[in-house]
């Protein structure tokens, strides 16, 4: 047999992995000012949360997910390597935020319909762990916005679902290690998990033989 033997893909994984933290260093001060928008969208829920508001948490993401669409166009810079600029900010996808929202406030309402309802929920909220993430960063890096950024989702989804489910895991692990840390990680671990959702696409889009704008 002749020539290189194809690299696992959790090796691909790793080296994406390793990618993404080094553009995240290199791009460290865009990263840091961009994070603390988007932490600031996400105060109102944290607020609630910490008070006991009697509003579900989910009625509250909109305004977060909005900015995340925007924070996702300067990470997915920084991801394939083009000088990012904070103006990116402002071109948010309010077609990816409400079908996003719309889709959490679908589990949440699950959530009140019994047994049934709660497997139901699990189900959808799996789906949507494993689809979600790649569609926020195929929307930024390809520059399709709602439902086709979310069908570019799906397709990678079932074509990489290794990758899908490394980006679930890396989503709940975030989370857990921002609590851990008091919010203090917060300036960092979102950002570099978006950034290797990022770097993942562009590299999968390279591969079959897709051009990212």
């Amino acid at each position: 047999m002749s020539g290189a033997m194809p690299r696992r893909r959790t090796e691909s994984i790793h080296g994406t992995f390793a990618a993404a933290c080094r553009a995240t260093w290199a791009g460290a001060p865009v990263v840091v000012v961009v994070s603390v928008g988007w932490t600031l969208a996400a105060a109102p829920i944290a607020a609630a949360v910490v008070v006991g508001l009697p509003v579900p948490w989910v009625l509250l993401t909109l305004p977060l997910l909005l900015v995340s669409t925007g924070a996702y166009r300067v990470w997915a810079d920084l991801a394939v390597g083009r000088t990012p600029g904070l103006r990116q900010l402002a071109r948010t996808d309010p077609g990816l935020a409400l079908l996003t929202w719309g889709f959490g406030l679908v589990v949440a309402l699950l959530l009140g319909l019994g047994d049934p309802g709660v497997v139901a929920a699990s189900v959808t909220g799996a789906v949507g762990a494993l689809i979600l993430p790649l569609a926020f960063a195929y929307g930024a890096v390809r520059g399709r916005p709602g439902v086709a950024a979310v069908h570019g989702g799906l397709v990678l989804a079932a074509l990489r679902p290794d990758l899908a489910v490394t980006l679930a895991a890396l989503t709940v692990i975030a989370a857990f290690a921002i609590v851990a840390s008091a919010g203090s990680l917060v300036l960092c671990v979102p950002a570099l998990v978006a950034i290797f959702s990022c770097v993942a696409v562009a590299d999968e889009l390279q591969r079959i033989g897709a051009v990212a704008t």
